[in-house]
């Protein structure tokens, strides 16, 4: 079984994109999946440049700013080629949300990431 890792990331950069970012980055941090990853893979939607941009991470400007497809593309290919690596996919989940959903949705992304990042 092979160990390689690559990372996709999509960053909707919406609202509180960049607290949510800069939460799940110190996860993959302090989990220590960046430093087992090969690369990161960050689609994002939007304009603006990322807070902080560890070596490992590749980004790409998503031509399609609304949905995740182009970053799930850019997945897809590279899983179609490279066989032996493991895959994480991790989203900036709920950043386009208005503040009546905010705690249901910060709730859910963090869950996610406690399975997804931290276990």
């Amino acid at each position: 079984m092979s160990n390689k890792i690559a990372i996709f990331y999509h960053i909707g950069q919406f609202n509180n994109w960049r607290a949510v970012y800069n939460e799940q980055v110190r996860k993959l941090f302090l989990s220590g999946l960046y430093d087992a990853a090969s690369f990161v893979h960050c689609g994002i939607n939007g304009d603006e440049p990322l807070p902080n941009h560890p070596d490992k991470f590749i980004s790409k400007r998503n031509d399609n700013h609304v949905l995740e497809a182009d970053t799930l593309k850019s997945l897809w290919s590279f899983a179609k080629v490279n066989p032996g690596y493991k895959v994480l996919y991790l989203h900036t989940k709920g950043v386009t949300w208005t503040d009546q959903f905010h705690s249901v949705t910060r709730s859910w992304r963090r869950y996610m990431e406690k399975h997804l990042i931290q276990q």
